[in-house]
């Protein structure tokens, strides 16, 4: 539960700053930009959930490791009506494709890891992978045996995404505490609102070592 809330407050964080940037540079450019996320905690899959979460980004890398015309493909997906599965070297190949996405996403967190303190690694990339092979079961599932999956009941799916993410988002949030990430901005937020002559405030991710 504490990872899940976790993963509300970086949603609110990103999505709220993330909004007054698209927003700013769309009135400085001129071209209205794209929402940045789509809901993505109204779904009821992994693989709903990181296609709807940081569109930018997930767009970008999308791009670059499927190639410059996956925009066009993406369209053609949205298309109402059946189609028929893809074939199996067809599937292995765009999953492939898809987790090589994910190792990337989990590689450049590490990087920004590497940046700041000392402290641990492999986590995050662990992390991205679960959620692609998670989201390939899920993908598989829809396409190959679509009746299980209409079969399944709404909260029945939603719940199985809410369970995953509860389940391995410290992956994700312990390496953040342990290099106190977190903490920076939530006191360099305290020092630009709270008044000067306020006593000075804690933060609250701040992760203690102890040491023998």
């Amino acid at each position: 539960c504490h990872g899940y809330i976790m993963v509300i407050g970086l949603y609110v964080m990103l999505s709220s700053t993330g909004l007054l940037v698209m927003n700013v540079a769309g009135l400085v450019l001129g071209i209205e930009q794209a929402p940045l996320f789509e809901n993505p905690f109204f779904t009821t899959s992994i693989q709903q959930f990181w296609t709807r979460w940081n569109r930018a980004i997930a767009t970008m890398l999308h791009r670059v490791v499927f190639g410059p015309g996956t925009a066009n493909s993406e369209k053609k997906q949205s298309d109402p009506g059946p189609k028929p599965p893809p074939s199996l070297a067809r599937f292995a190949q765009t999953s492939l494709m898809a987790m090589t996405t994910f190792l990337v996403s989990g590689l450049f967190h590490e990087f920004l890891l590497y940046c700041s303190t000392p402290g641990l690694y492999g986590w995050q990339t662990l992390f991205f992978l679960l959620n692609g092979l998670m989201a390939v079961a899920s993908n598989a599932l829809t396409r190959y045996v679509p009746g299980i999956v209409r079969r399944t009941p709404t909260f029945v799916r939603f719940l199985v995404l809410v369970l995953f993410c509860c389940r391995f988002a410290h992956l994700f949030f312990v390496p953040l505490q342990t290099h106190n990430m977190l903490a920076e901005p939530q006191m360099l937020f305290q020092l630009f609102v709270l008044p000067r002559n306020t006593l000075p405030q804690h933060a609250y991710y701040v992760h203690l070592f102890s040491s023998k």
